[in-house]
């Protein structure tokens, strides 16, 4: 959690929803060298395979594992929430909470 946001300091909330291929498998591997893997979402078939990783970097198992399991957690129906917030100084919380960070809103009064 890169923040949490009082529900109070919240101006403005929209959401969306993005939809992306919903991938089961996906082979990843290194170019020249190291080891491929096919790494395959648990309880399904592996039969909806994402294009091919392939990238001079991944020349180890742990590594392309975490690097396919990145890869199928981008898929299926997304919800993209955009908040507005004011921007307060580095000694008040939540301080400046750039795009991408993860965040939890929070009702203080539990409404």
């Amino acid at each position: 959690m890169d923040a949490v946001i009082p529900a109070s300091m919240v101006i403005s909330l929209s959401a969306s929803w993005r939809p992306e291929p919903q991938y089961n498998a996906v082979y990843v591997s290194g170019t020249h060298s190291g080891v491929s893997v096919n790494v395959k979402r648990a309880a399904t078939a592996g039969d909806k395979p994402a294009p091919d990783i392939l990238e001079d970097w991944l020349t180890e198992t742990q590594v392309n594992t975490e690097r396919g399991r990145n890869e199928l957690a981008k898929g299926g129906n997304q919800s993209v929430i955009t908040l507005h917030i004011p921007l307060t100084d580095t000694n008040t919380a939540p301080g400046l909470v750039e795009p991408g960070q993860l965040v939890e809103v929070q009702d203080i009064n539990n409404n």
